[in-house]
């Protein structure tokens, strides 16, 4: 790891040094792992929710007669458990966005948020 790395997460402020929640970001590598896990989530909850109209989850007859068929229909949610999947990588994704992108600006402007 470089040094410029290390020193690129602290910046110096009236109060001293300060270490900030981006600490060793705006590599590129971030930013390759953020457009991945983007493509990986929005594939899953892609997957996910073409599965689940296919089995009928989004009807209101599935949920209606989901307690009297519920060994039946427990075994029809795993759609839904892979949308949800997609959706925490999505939000994954987009968190190390933002962190990229508050580091990549800052190494160039300076700490939008001192």
């Amino acid at each position: 790891m470089r040094w410029e790395l290390v020193c690129q997460s602290l910046y110096h402020n009236s109060y001293g040094l300060w270490i900030t929640w981006t600490t060793i970001s705006g590599t590129l590598v971030e930013l390759v792992e953020a457009l991945a896990l983007a493509v990986l989530g929005g594939l899953t909850l892609r997957f996910g929710l073409k599965d689940a109209r296919r089995h009928g989850l989004f009807t209101r007859s599935f949920w209606g007669t989901f307690f009297a068929f519920a060994r039946y229909r427990g075994k029809r949610l795993l759609p839904l458990g892979l949308s949800i999947t997609g959706g925490i990588l999505l939000i994954g994704a987009s968190i190390i966005f933002y962190g990229w992108l508050r580091a990549y600006y800052a190494a160039r402007l300076g700490h939008p948020f001192p």
